[in-house]
């Protein structure tokens, strides 16, 4: 009777061996997923943040359909980092919208604030 060893080259490293993944970094990752211009990237506005979702949101599915056909361009790490980027924005913008109430809670909102510094200028020039 034979019994076979595995080979050390054949494990698979437990959980506690392998590398921690590296956070999130939307402006070293989002250019090379997607096509932006630093403007766009500095952008951290809800409107900014949901324009970037919804180009995550295509580009992953573009690449979906890419893995489910078998096309030769299909990149796993890509598709990955995709879905990976869009989790992040959206718990971005997620945070953001319950940022919003926060400060409309103190008095703060983006329309009353807007027409009180336009308001004050119109004033300073008569």
């Amino acid at each position: 009777m034979t019994f076979f060893r595995s080979s050390p080259s054949l494990r698979i490293p437990s959980p506690a061996k392998r590398k921690p993944r590296p956070a999130y970094d939307r402006e070293t990752q989002l250019p090379k997923l997607i096509g932006l211009w630093p403007s766009e990237l500095r952008d951290m506005s809800a409107a900014g943040t949901l324009k970037i979702a919804a180009l995550l949101r295509k580009s992953l599915r573009s690449e979906r359909q890419r893995g489910r056909a078998g096309h030769w361009s299909y990149d796993l790490n890509r598709h990955i980092a995709l879905a990976e980027a869009l989790k992040a924005e959206r718990a971005r913008l997620t945070a953001l919208k319950a940022a919003e109430p926060a400060r409309a809670s103190a008095g703060i909102s983006a329309g009353r604030l807007r027409r009180a510094t336009l308001s004050s200028h119109s004033s300073s020039r008569s």
